[in-house]
């Protein structure tokens, strides 16, 4: 779809259009199909979110790293926090999950 037709469709018809797009992108991107993953000239250009936040990377690298080893521990809500705050897994791996806290 060109993007002056896409302009064109009500809201919701054009959520639901970047709905799909996004997610095809992501299962042609992660089936190792090369570039260009679409016809859309802003989508091939610009980066934007998973349409499911569980699907990026940052999220998948969480929940390997922090959520799952660190699950029930009582800094667990800090962590979450202090680890979307920051969103980068190398300072994140580089901080390492707040075993401790003392906020004094």
């Amino acid at each position: 779809m060109l993007i002056g037709d896409v302009k064109t469709l009500p809201a919701g018809e054009r959520l639901l259009y970047w709905v799909r797009e996004r997610e095809s992108i992501r299962l042609k991107k992660e089936s190792g199909a090369s570039r260009p993953w679409t016809d859309d000239d802003i989508l091939s250009t610009y980066r934007f979110c998973n349409v499911r936040r569980a699907d990026d990377r940052v999220s998948r690298w969480l929940l390997d790293h922090w959520y799952t080893p660190h699950h029930g521990h009582p800094n667990a809500l800090l962590a979450c926090a202090l680890a979307r705050w920051v969103n980068l897994p190398g300072s994140l791996g580089a901080v390492g999950f707040p075993e401790r806290w003392d906020p004094a």
